[in-house]
């Protein structure tokens, strides 16, 4: 992950320096004199550079004042670009250290008052990992008695190493936003809020969907903490397994019209009632080893 900051770092700071070639070389005057020509102030301000025998080419232009504001932009998403990582790294480590501890968690642990509600959420999609014939997941190639807090972090830093690796025309519209942000800037106060306002309701809608996005997915993977609470406190190992097994992602009746554009757009992970999936135990070999999907995950206890 650090190995992929660095790269998107590279990348803006190779953008950085072709923003200021381009004005130290006169490239952006040379723009601005072809389109736009040299007005009276333009001419005073080249004339006030040669005097103090200052380049020309920093004359303060329409395409000078365009490229300065790229130049602070890519700056800003530099600075912005590499505190997002650090936060992201040390929530990805302070979480990996949660499912390391959580892992090491047995039923009798989890029967005791006060296990908080996130442990036995942990522990029930642990044991669908490793007793169902998971469809939902990549198979897994640890050896027997794997780690599944391991196996989860694998996951983790493979999902935060593909949100920091920007693809290229990703940037590439970074730059076109930041051009044609300019004009929109320079409306009157009223215009502005109002642009404002749209875009922030627009960012607003994208992050409400990727949130029912991930909620939807989320309600698949892990089961239904209370009831399998209840289990652990007060039924046999059998009616616990049940519990891990029992519920079920459905589409709810009374679905406004957002909720249904947004499950047609992204989908919902199942519409397969788990009850209905034919679930079997994983074969056991004669050496101990469990095996899932003809690899081996998990050693019987």
């Amino acid at each position: 992950m650090v190995q992929a900051a660095t790269r998107e770092l590279t990348i803006l700071g190779f953008i950085a320096l072709l923003l200021f070639s381009a004005v130290r070389w006169g490239i952006v005057k040379a723009i601005n004199d072809s389109l736009f020509g040299i007005d009276r102030i333009e001419a005073t301000a080249v004339r006030e550079l040669t005097s103090h025998h200052e380049p020309k080419e920093l004359a303060i232009t329409k395409m000078f004042e365009l490229f300065e504001s790229v130049h602070y932009f890519v700056f800003a998403v530099m600075v912005t670009f590499i505190l997002m990582t650090t936060l992201l790294i040390i929530l990805a480590l302070r979480q990996t250290n949660v499912w390391h501890r959580y892992d090491k968690l047995t039923m009798a642990d989890l029967s005791r008052r006060g296990v908080s509600s996130a442990a036995i959420s942990y522990w029930g999609t642990k044991h669908r990992f490793h007793t169902n014939d998971n469809m939902f997941i990549a198979k897994p190639t640890q050896p027997c008695r794997f780690s599944f807090a391991s196996y989860l972090s694998v996951s983790l830093l493979a999902f935060l190493t593909s949100l920091v690796e920007i693809p290229v025309m990703s940037w590439m519209v970074l730059l076109a936003v930041a051009v044609l942000a300019k004009p929109a800037l320079s409306l009157g106060e009223t215009d502005l809020a109002v642009f404002l306002s749209v875009c922030l309701a627009g960012l607003f809608l994208v992050s409400l969907t990727f949130c029912v996005h991930i909620g939807n997915k989320r309600s698949y993977v892990e089961p239904n903490v209370v009831s399998v609470s209840q289990e652990i406190h007060q039924g046999t190992p059998d009616r616990v397994h049940a519990a891990v097994e029992k519920d079920a992602v459905v589409i709810p009746s009374g679905q406004n019209a957002i909720s249904r554009a947004i499950n047609a757009t992204f989908g919902l992970p199942s519409l397969v009632h788990r009850d209905e999936m034919a679930f079997a135990p994983p074969p056991e070999r004669s050496d101990g080893v469990i095996e899932l999907n003809g690899l081996p995950v998990a050693c019987s206890t």
